[in-house]
């Protein structure tokens, strides 16, 4: 379980990871590059690989700006994630429980997932377009029996938002 970090509760970096049967729970950042629990982004000149989550439970996170919960900010990522549940997470803008922009060669997949009662644009900021407050993706995205339920935005799109690369 990993509870209360501030900037993040796991970084990755250029890195090849896989989760199962974790917890993270009350993390929380106020860098608008980074997610309140999992962040997945590059650093230097090196390529991602592969990110697994299996049966992990990201839960009252919070970030500044983007992905509340999770924040994938990477082209050429493999994400995925299988029978998690992403609930009560807060992003002050777009995606409270999932912000992932994975073009133009990346991908995201989420299989038996629970998007649910997470809040994006929570910053407070007026006249914001906001999407997304489960989640917001932009790229290669691949859902298949997930259950996306009360999420909210101040704005636009309360369940989950796509966008291609074009």
């Amino acid at each position: 379980c990993i509870r209360g970090a501030t900037q993040s509760g796991i970084q990755v970096l250029d890195t090849n990871v896989t989760l199962e049967h974790c917890v993270l729970t009350g993390n929380n950042t106020t860098n608008g590059n980074l997610g309140g629990a999992i962040t997945v982004s590059p650093q230097g000149a090196g390529a991602m690989g592969t990110v697994a989550l299996r049966d992990c439970q990201i839960l009252k996170n919070s970030a500044s700006d983007y992905g509340g919960g999770i924040r994938v900010a990477v082209s050429d990522a493999s994400i995925r994630l299988e029978r998690c549940w992403i609930i009560d997470n807060r992003a002050g803008s777009h995606g409270g429980g999932i912000h992932a922009d994975v073009r133009p060669r990346g991908s995201m997949v989420l299989r038996d997932t629970v998007v649910a009662r997470n809040v994006g644009g929570d910053s407070g900021a007026s006249g914001g377009n906001y999407v997304g407050g489960g989640c917001a993706f932009v790229g290669g995205v691949d859902a298949e029996r997930c259950f996306v339920s009360a999420n909210y935005v101040r704005s636009v799109n309360n369940g989950c938002f796509g966008a291609s690369d074009s």
